[in-house]
């Protein structure tokens, strides 16, 4: 019935000197009507594209070349509308008004050329034909060429490469010319992958899991000529040319290829940067544990105390022996050992950080560490120590104080504040202030601080030294050891023993010491 009726149309249209063009014509790489009978709506777009430059630059005169344009430009809306109408059912009469518009443009563009036939007219000349013939092309959307093996990816895409060379012919009445030229200059870059694939072997992939050069380079080329193909399918509105399409088939399966042994890589690597972090771990830990160690035998050796020492199996026996006889040199590494929390701890932390930021303006970073590391150095107790036996003196020996002690009151003001939960002062409440009056010999009362012999600011320095040692794990002998072992000693020895007598005497002498050795740190 078509057969029919298409003849019927054509009939009258149809000039002989066409089919001598179809005979004798070889120009088919784009062809409108495909092997399977179906309409290729992006070829047609192409062809007809390249028709126009060719209207424009064969007629110099502007009415010639634009009637040119007008008949075989329009060619493409003509297979367009006919393929939407085929593929959508239409009703025969729609259909057959499609194909005779067709064939008239056909035959009006194929007059212009007054025997002289341009190569891209031959796919609409043999879709003519085929119109004559009765064929009506089958509905659906031209079948690509599909390549399921990889090895045969490369000579596929050199097959492609001459279609997709021409895909720019659409773009130059496009809106968006210079981003459409961009997209679809596709050959060369088909033609490296191409090239790039012939180099190793696709089948390699599936068990690989590293990314060497060769899969590197497939990666980012696929990639990029993958959106590139994208980006020019977009110019062919819903009907880009098949050659696109069979190049992004190829690129998506490259891509995702090389993406799993990309995945594998990464997987990879994280597991190596654990691993690494896990034996960082352990070497720290390690680390960590070799320095406690070291800190346990310092203090432990710091820790020996003479057996026949006055203080043996007293709480800080070692620096009470060692500043009974003079030996304060042991006293002072006791006590520099006693400021590991601190110099070591956040302390040091942050009067590091502190030389990274002020260094420059101190002079120089190093020597604001030296001079901060110098300081610890001055570190002592003995001020504190002889407070708490001055302080201590009034309990265990009342009846040595003599007949002129000196008598020192201090008195503490004391105050609440109300703060709310940022921290924020919102009142204060005065409490009653609080008196304490300490009795000590007179003979120590040039020797002593308030400070030192304030009962509770001894109790709140000796309880924070306790627990900074203890929050930070340096071992050591702390100030709260010492002034137990100094209870220990005043209630078992008289004062006008010996032991006490000569134990205040170095006490005195130790803090003499003290001065003049801390004098070097002042600046």
């Amino acid at each position: 019935m078509f057969k029919t009726c298409t003849y019927k149309i054509i009939q009258g249209l149809l000039v002989a000197n066409i089919l001598l063009f179809v005979n004798t014509t070889s120009a088919d790489q784009f062809p409108v009507l495909t092997a399977s009978n179906q309409l290729d709506v992006g070829n047609a777009q192409i062809l007809a594209g390249k028709l126009e430059q060719i209207c424009t630059s064969r007629f110099k005169n502007p009415a010639q070349a634009f009637q040119c344009k007008s008949t075989c430009g329009g060619l493409y809306r003509r297979v367009q509308t006919l393929s939407a109408q085929i593929n959508r059912q239409a009703n025969k009469p729609s259909i057959k008004n499609s194909v005779k518009q067709l064939a008239r443009d056909t035959i009006s563009c194929n007059q212009q050329w007054r025997n002289n036939f341009p190569a891209e007219f031959k796919p609409f000349a043999l879709l003519l034909k085929s119109l004559h013939e009765g064929k009506l092309p089958a509905p659906g959307k031209p079948k690509v060429n599909t390549v399921s093996a990889p090895s045969q990816y490369a000579q596929v895409l050199n097959s492609l490469v001459p279609s997709l060379s021409a895909l720019g012919n659409v773009c130059h009445n496009s809106l968006f010319k210079d981003s459409c030229l961009k997209s679809c200059a596709l050959g060369n870059d088909t033609q490296q992958f191409s090239q790039l694939i012939a180099k190793g072997s696709l089948a390699s992939l599936k068990g690989a899991d590293k990314m060497t050069p060769w899969v590197s380079a497939l990666k980012d080329q696929s990639t990029k000529l993958l959106q590139k193909s994208k980006s020019c399918a977009k110019h062919y509105s819903r009907n880009p040319a098949s050659s696109i399409v069979s190049l992004q088939k190829i690129t998506q399966s490259v891509n995702e290829q090389v993406n799993i042994v990309y995945q594998k890589q990464l997987v990879a690597e994280k597991r190596a940067r654990e691993e690494a972090k896990r034996q960082q771990q352990i070497a720290l830990t390690a680390a960590k544990a070799e320095k406690q160690k070291r800190f346990e035998q310092a203090v432990e050796k710091l820790r020996k105390c003479r057996s026949d020492s006055p203080f043996s199996g007293y709480s800080g026996c070692s620096y009470l022996t060692a500043v009974y006889d003079n030996d304060f040199t042991l006293a002072m590494d006791i006590e520099y050992q006693s400021s590991a929390p601190y110099r070591l701890g956040w302390m040091g932390e942050a009067n590091a950080e502190m030389a990274r930021m002020f260094g420059d303006l101190y002079g120089s970073e190093e020597q604001l560490n030296q001079d901060l590391t110098n300081s610890w150095k001055a570190y002592h107790f003995v001020g504190r120590l002889l407070g708490t036996y001055a302080t201590y003196y009034q309990h265990y020996y009342p009846t040595c104080l003599g007949k002129n002690p000196a008598v020192i009151t201090l008195t503490t003001e004391r105050q609440k504040e109300y703060r709310n939960g940022f921290g924020t002062l919102i009142r204060t409440e005065r409490l009653p202030s609080k008196s304490d009056t300490i009795y000590i010999p007179r003979r120590l009362y040039p020797h002593v601080n308030f400070a030192d012999i304030n009962k509770d600011t001894q109790a709140q320095v000796q309880i924070a030294d306790m627990l900074s040692g203890a929050i930070n794990k340096y071992p050591r002998i702390n100030l709260f050891e010492v002034t137990m072992g100094l209870s220990e000693a005043m209630e078992k020895h008289r004062c006008d023993s010996g032991v006490i007598e000569k134990l205040e005497k170095q006490m005195l002498a130790y803090q003499q010491h003290r001065h003049n050795y801390n004098r070097q740190f002042s600046r």
